[in-house]
Order: C-alpha cells, then structure tokens, then sequence
C-alpha cells in the first residue's frame, strides 16, 4: 500500500519532544497501513520490510502507544497507535489514519487537476486550435482546479450559539472554537457528547470545561487531564444550630 507522509509531522510534538524514534516509526505505520489504516505486522516484519533497526522500531512503538494530552487529536488521549487485540503483542491501527487519507486524497486531486490542465494546454497548443471555445473552456477548467485549493467541509451549525445555549460566554465560545477551527476540527455532536461526559465526570460545567480547553489551547476535553487545583471545591457544609 501506498501511504503519503506529511510535513505537518514535523511541527507537532512527535517531532519538538520525541523520542525521535517516535516519528521514525510513525512514517513507516502511515506508509505500511492498508486503506483502513491497519498494520498487522510483527516489529520484526517492520524491521526486515523497512531495514530500519528493531531497536528504532521497539522504542518508537512504545511511545506511539502512550497517551499525549498536547496531540492535535485527542482520540484515544492522543495515543499515534493502537493494538488491534490484547491477547497478542503485534498488529496495531493508527488512530488517525482517516484523517490522513481525506488530505491524501484532496492533494491528489489538485495535482490531478493541475496535470490535466498542463496536458489540455499542450495538446491545444500542439494542434493550433486554440480557438476561443477552447480557450473558454480551458478558462473555466482553470475555475475549477482553483476553487478546488477551498474545498470545505459543509458548513455545521452556528457553533456559539450552541455553545452559549450551554451557557457558555460567546467570547470564550469563539475563542474556542478559533482553536477547533486552527485544527481542522469542526464541532460536531460526536463532539459536544464528549465534552458533557467529561466535564460531568471531572464535576465542571460545560462552561467551565470550554474556558479551560479555550485557555489552555486544548482541541477537546478529558477529564484526566486536569490536575487536583484545577477541579472545583466541594460546597461547604452549612450546620444549622
């Protein structure tokens, strides 16, 4: 299978805390999954397949399969990998494979597009026919590979007003949806299930859990990610005399 590696992977924190052997990893989990992200392989077949040492492999293995609280995404507390079973120590999924095929697939098709262009011109060129029906299609081909650079997802509901439906403040409602909207994570009800959960489980308000991911630059919301000061206080007891 073919898998593309992105530049992205260099700013996120596989690259700026490590280990290196990390991102090393990583690459060879993206270029060996298949089309729905799995790799069933031993680190041993990754090693002979790759020729990069087991030693390299084991380590970066280890830490894909930690949690990180600073991912860009937080499924699976922003563990790279995951084991497809417990009962055997090889074969994993990359947890966010999806997303990296949809951004595959967009490149493609504005390379695909940008090709067909140059061939188009060539071809026309080649024949003298340029004439002005071929050049106003060509024209509007252009228009089409162009708008194809701003493909969108379809636009979701008015996420402050969600947010502030939640009592949150709309201007950390904004703030935080800036942040969602930075990484390409639009808000979803998958989403705001979540973060009700987990601001339930940690004993905050949706409110209060917006304000913190909103300060703390935080994609999404677990509960297991806060320190003790930084949950509520019991209510005090009132004693009645």
């Amino acid at each position: 299978m073919f898998g593309k590696v992105f530049s992205a992977m260099y700013d996120g924190t596989l690259a700026t805390r490590g280990p290196w052997q990390a991102l090393v990893t990583f690459q060879q989990f993206i270029v060996l999954a298949d089309r729905t992200g799995i790799v069933d392989m031993t680190a041993d077949a990754i090693c002979r397949r790759t020729t990069i040492p087991i030693e390299i492999i084991n380590v970066g293995i280890i830490a894909l399969e930690q949690p990180d609280s600073e991912s860009r995404s937080p499924d699976l507390d922003g563990r790279r990998i995951a084991r497809l079973s417990t009962d055997r120590p090889w074969g994993w999924k990359v947890v966010n494979f999806e997303k990296y095929r949809k951004i595959r697939s967009e490149d493609e098709r504005r390379e695909y597009m940008a090709n067909l262009m140059r061939e188009r011109r060539a071809a026309a060129k080649a024949t003298g026919s340029q004439s002005k029906h071929v050049l106003a299609k060509l024209a509007h081909a252009d228009a089409d590979a162009d708008a194809d650079k701003y493909i969108r997802a379809p636009r979701s509901p008015n996420g402050v007003k969600i947010l502030t439906d939640l009592g949150v403040e709309q201007q950390i409602a904004t703030d935080w949806l800036a942040v969602r909207k930075a990484k390409r994570a639009p808000l979803t009800k998958t989403v705001l299930a979540e973060l009700q959960r987990e601001a339930q489980k940690a004993g905050l308000s949706v409110a209060d859990a917006v304000k913190i991911c909103a300060s703390r630059n935080w994609q999404g919301f677990n509960a297991s990610w806060l320190k003790p000061e930084d949950l509520p206080e019991p209510p005090k007891r009132q004693w009645v005399v």
